[in-house]
């Protein structure tokens, strides 16, 4: 699968709401899909669902307000063994979430 890097930044959300909205069942749950399970600990394995399926990951790291790291344990063939970070930072005012899968 290609590398996908997407930079996206905002003066309108905290460093905490973007960590809660990657990191916690509600958070990803309102963006991704509502058909998400797991639990929010490193180790754990969070699955999401749609109509057809979806992808599991297992939670590799957790950063408190800084980085969260998936790797894709299940799903579609291409998607086995990548993996999905999300880096938190700020500059110049905004609050930037790096997404890289």
């Amino acid at each position: 699968m290609p590398n996908i890097v997407h930079r996206i930044g905002t003066e309108k959300a905290t460093v905490q709401q973007l960590y809660d909205a990657v990191s916690t069942i509600q958070g990803l749950s309102n963006w991704w899909t509502t058909k998400v399970t797991g639990e929010s600990k490193i180790g754990s394995i969070l699955q999401f669902r749609f109509s057809k399926g979806g992808p599991d990951f297992e939670i590799i790291n957790l950063e408190p307000l800084k980085r969260v790291e998936w790797k894709c344990v299940q799903g579609p063939k291409e998607w086995i063994d990548t993996h999905i970070e999300f880096n938190i930072s700020t500059e110049g005012g905004e609050t930037i979430l790096l997404f890289k899968h």
